[in-house]
């Protein structure tokens, strides 16, 4: 077995992902018609944008939201490195005369992708033009969501519906009985569409449980539900003069609109032992040769004088050592059985101070011996070949 060779003097201080931000870049976006700073993150320099600023800047503009329908948006978002905090107040001080509030930005502030703050916008958009105005809007049929009204020989049905693929879906929780066609039909939703759909069911007041159920994210075509009733029924779009969002209003929002992304193809993590603090030698980062793949940030197992032995990489070091997705190199190691670690406290602290916690909290840990074991399946993948 090939060891991993130590090629570095002194410990590392950030991850590749925000070299831009080291280097003080950033930029600017516009949305409806304001700018929001934007920092860069990797090799396509994908656009992130501060959680607050959008809040700051952005979200403030719909006054009539509540904030309520904003909580239904469950963004993605990474936490953000040293370095685009720094970056972040520079910005603030020097250029948006602490718009973005007094503050100091830290490693603990959340960050969104720009095209996730444009889907944000539509939603909001929806949300004012829908709830702040009762839906007295007309509908149109680019509308992701609405209401329809099911007329069966006097029984009223109303129901959320969602736009999937051009095509009107309902949720199945709103069925009992024979429901074959549906389940049969029924599909998973997420995304912007189920925080439109998560927005209808709180306009219903559908109960908390079952909204928050695994049900509530499946739907049918509208052609599949009317198989459920007489051929008699009639089905029109409608919106309820009354619903039950709570009418408190948080300028600039409450700050629970975003999540830090779940990845749902990862594994339970083995925690990695704690040792006593007796050890004199710390836990560092190491810059080191990872065969011919490329050099990686490793971290000790536990506190040791020899940094060479059973030595730890981050999941997101090792996806950007490789310069493949993250999800790709994860799906990879769960199908050869790796096992994924969690920091022990002490380590946990060391990769937070270094961002290495960044996109990934907890951040999983892979030995680096496991890479080395399935080299030649890691090449496949880098070759572009399908395993």
């Amino acid at each position: 077995m090939t060891k991993i060779q130590d090629n570095s003097v002194s410990d590392m201080t950030g991850l590749t992902i925000d070299a831009d931000s080291k280097r003080g870049r950033f930029g600017w976006v516009e949305v409806k018609q304001v700018f929001l700073p934007v920092v860069f993150r990797g090799e396509a320099r994908a656009k992130f944008i501060s959680q607050r600023a959008v809040e700051k800047i952005l979200i403030s503009i719909f006054k009539e939201v509540p904030s309520a329908a904003l909580l239904c948006a469950e963004v993605d978002a990474v936490q953000m490195t040293k370095a685009e905090a720094d970056v972040y107040n520079e910005i603030n001080q020097k250029h948006l005369s602490r718009k973005l509030g007094m503050e100091m930005f830290t490693t603990k502030e959340r960050m969104v992708r720009e095209a996730e703050v444009h889907n944000l916008l539509a939603f909001l958009d929806f949300s004012e033009k829908r709830v702040a105005n009762k839906g007295s809007v007309i509908s149109s049929c680019e509308d992701m969501a609405g209401f329809l009204r099911i007329n069966c020989e006097g029984d009223v049905s109303d129901m959320p519906y969602v736009n999937h693929a051009k095509e009107k879906h309902l949720p199945v929780i709103y069925f009992d009985g024979d429901t074959a066609p549906l389940q049969d039909a029924a599909i998973p939703i997420d995304g912007w569409e189920m925080a439109h759909l998560r927005l209808l069911y709180n306009v219903q007041g559908v109960r908390e449980e079952l909204a928050n159920s695994s049900l509530a994210a499946k739907v049918a075509p509208l052609a599949s539900v009317l198989q459920c009733f007489p051929p008699s029924a009639t089905v029109e779009e409608f919106w309820p003069e009354r619903d039950f969002l709570p009418r408190t209003n948080t300028p600039g929002g409450s700050g629970g609109w975003t999540k830090l992304t779940c990845y749902t193809w990862l594994p339970p993590l083995t925690p990695v032992k704690e040792w006593p603090g007796v050890f004199s030698s710390p836990y560092v980062l190491r810059r080191a040769n990872l065969l011919n793949f490329g050099h990686v940030d490793a971290l000790n197992t536990k506190p040791s004088n020899d940094l060479t032995v059973d030595l730890l990489v981050t999941l997101p070091d090792l996806a950007s050592c490789l310069g493949l997705d993250l999800e790709l190199v994860g799906q990879l190691l769960v199908k050869l059985r790796v096992t994924f670690y969690s920091p022990n406290s002490r380590q946990a602290a060391l990769l937070e101070s270094k961002g290495k916690a960044a996109v990934m909290n907890p951040v999983p840990l892979v030995k680096v011996a496991d890479v080395v074991k399935h080299k030649a399946e890691v090449e496949v993948a880098l070759r572009g070949k399908r395993l």
